[in-house]
């Protein structure tokens, strides 16, 4: 932790399981067929000598060495491939290109990837890159040279170990744990994971308390349940539970991956279309995730809306945690691809009260090293946070989304966080790809927006490579951004690290802006008014302060026309010394650290990652 970013999951099929094998430096995933009856004279599958001929004559066509392909472990993989199927002869093909592509001098690139893969195969994407073989295969490969299945059939269900739990849905065992960090309460199940929401519904805030999570945990999964089949009896209650609220008692498998799904854990009181929010059912004690991964996670926010619903508690409820007023910490969520979540992690990170326009926020919760991703065909409107007044570090959402979903559905966002009310965001980064791998342009932070203009929003040692650090900033807000950094094409936005601020109170909102560039494009379309556009602070007042911060020259334009530059713009050969400069200087507390394996496009990354 933070973030698993590789090698987390395996891809199976319902006949299929997935390995993983390690060619070299990488880790790579292979499939294969589970056939317990030998090939009979009539299969018409490749002997292991003449694949092993094959894959030397290939590794000479992409110009690896046979040294190369022995460390790699190219021959030992292909013990195995006599019996691989097409597809599998797809995914020996891609795996030396890889290592042909890794073992050149600019490394894993679109332009190298595609060099070293025989003619008929398409690599698409700015990494990670979207690649297809000429049988229609589809692949993803990472930038640190990890492959993923891609097919359209794949169905994402990890192998998740068998839980153990003598007391499924009782997180204390019967009364022996007492909550200690010497003795935790135990999450070893989902019928724990189910009896712990309930009991935060119910009013139980833990705090003081350590909840851990014990196992990986899969909705999808049998291993991640004790009775799978058997219906969630309430231990509280006494009785059966419909957890996902259709007026059917079902299997709890069943309740928690269909309908509205899981029910989040805590509450947000009070709110609705007409009201504010009055109050928060909380959990406020230590969930200590483990290092685990909470894997298919499953909520439906569209079932909500169907249904008519304008409680925007209920709303908030499509999330891990309604209401964080604690610490969470070391945990990863990857969504199922049917699920449509308010937020990934937490509706309401803080405690926040809004009523009459009088907002009154305490900032203790925290989310520390946790990661959100998304899946092509689900979707999450923040990956994180919907509201955040407390504080979130090293942590991350990454993953897929696809286009022609999210204008379906009628949601925007996706990053770290839809709107922070005060609060520290710092260490932290999003990264969301389209269905053929391209970075999509989203903000890390969607808006800053406190009206009362007295708590100031801490951003720092942030960046986005697709993005604005900031969309917007409303509001009477007080915002500090410090070491970040963005990059990449930008349309219809008036800044690269801050979007655009102002309404009805921007003379009143402040904004400090320290050590920050922005390198990329932005293109601004309009048919009024031509907007003032800038590199850094899109309608930038004048209670803004830029320091040490640059964005590339000559590279604002609206309506097709170059716009004029200030005194932060910089050449590409300024920019690149400049971020070097920039490395030194938030090196100061080890946030950064350099892209030596080209990850980022050479860019500075987190110091965890």
């Amino acid at each position: 932790m933070p973030a698993q970013k590789k090698g987390e999951t395996q891809m199976q099929k319902s006949n299929k399981k997935t390995i993983i094998k390690p060619v070299g430096a990488l880790s790579v995933r292979n499939t294969h067929e589970e056939d317990p009856i030998a090939p009979s004279k009539n299969h018409r599958g490749i002997t292991l000598i003449a694949l092993i001929i094959t894959i030397i004559v290939m590794i000479i066509l992409v110009g690896v060495t046979v040294n190369v392909a022995l460390n790699g472990g190219l021959f030992d993989a292909a013990q195995k491939a006599a019996e691989d199927t097409e597809y599998q002869a797809d995914y020996e093909t891609l795996q030396a290109g890889v290592v042909g592509a890794m073992a050149s001098e600019e490394g894993i690139t679109k332009e190298s990837l595609q060099n070293n893969l025989p003619e008929g195969w398409n690599v698409n994407g700015e990494g990670p890159f979207t690649v297809i073989s000429p049988n229609g295969n589809k692949f993803t490969v990472n930038l640190d040279g990890t492959i993923e299945t891609n097919n359209e059939e794949d169905t994402e269900i990890p192998e998740v170990e068998k839980v153990m739990d003598e007391y499924p849905g009782d997180i204390t065992d019967n009364g022996t744990r007492d909550g200690t960090e010497s003795n935790p309460y135990m999450i070893n199940s989902m019928e724990d994971l189910v009896a712990f929401g309930e009991l935060v519904d119910m009013g139980e805030t833990y705090e003081g308390k350590i909840v851990k999570l014990g196992y990986n945990l899969d909705f999808k999964s049998n291993n991640s349940y004790i009775n799978p089949n058997e219906p969630y009896t309430s231990k509280e209650k006494g009785e059966q539970i419909d957890i996902n609220e259709n007026g059917t008692i079902e299997s709890i498998k069943t309740e928690v991956t269909t309908g509205r799904g899981f029910n989040g854990i805590g509450k947000v009181v009070g709110a609705s279309s007409s009201g504010p929010i009055t109050g928060q059912t909380s959990f406020k004690g230590t969930f200590e995730g483990n290092g685990k991964i909470i894997s298919n996670f499953y909520q439906n926010l569209m079932i909500v809306a169907e249904e008519g619903v304008n409680d925007i508690g209920i709303i908030f409820s499509t999330s891990l945690f309604a209401s964080n007023e604690g610490t969470i910490r070391n945990l990863g969520i990857k969504l199922a691809k049917n699920s449509i979540l308010y937020s990934g992690f937490v509706g309401i990170n803080g405690n926040y009260v809004m009523m009459d326009d009088l907002e009154e926020t305490n900032s203790s919760a925290s989310i520390e090293n946790c990661f959100c991703t998304v899946l092509e065909g689900s979707f999450s409107v923040p990956g994180l946070i919907a509201i955040n007044v407390g504080t979130v570090e090293n942590s991350y959402t990454s993953g897929k989304i696809s286009l022609s979903r999210v204008e379906e559905i009628g949601l925007g966002g996706i990053g770290i966080c839809n709107e922070s009310y005060g609060g520290t965001i710092k260490n932290c980064y999003s990264l969301i790809l389209d269905e053929d791998g391209n970075k999509i342009s989203l903000p890390l932070i969607i808006s800053v927006n406190d009206s009362t203009n007295t708590k100031k929003a801490t951003i720092e040692n942030c960046y986005n490579p697709s993005g604005t650090i900031v969309g917007s900033i409303r509001g009477g807000s007080i915002v500090d951004i410090r070491n970040c950094y963005s990059t990449g094409n930008l349309t219809n936005v008036k800044g690269g690290i801050v979007g655009t601020t102002g309404d009805r109170y921007s003379n009143l909102t402040t904004i400090t802006l320290d050590n920050c560039y922005f390198k990329g494009r932005i293109d601004y379309s309009t048919s009024y008014n031509p907007p003032v556009i800038d590199g850094l602070v899109g309608n930038k007042t004048d209670k803004t302060t830029i320091t040490n911060s640059k964005y590339l020259e000559k590279s604002l334009y609206v309506n097709g026309e170059l716009q004029p530059d200030d005194e932060n713009a910089a050449t590409e050969e300024e920019m690149n010394t400049y971020m070097k400069s920039v490395l030194e200087v938030v090196n100061g507390d080890g946030a950064f650290k350099e892209d030596t394996n080209n990850i980022n496009n050479g860019y500075p990354i987190l110091s965890w990652q």
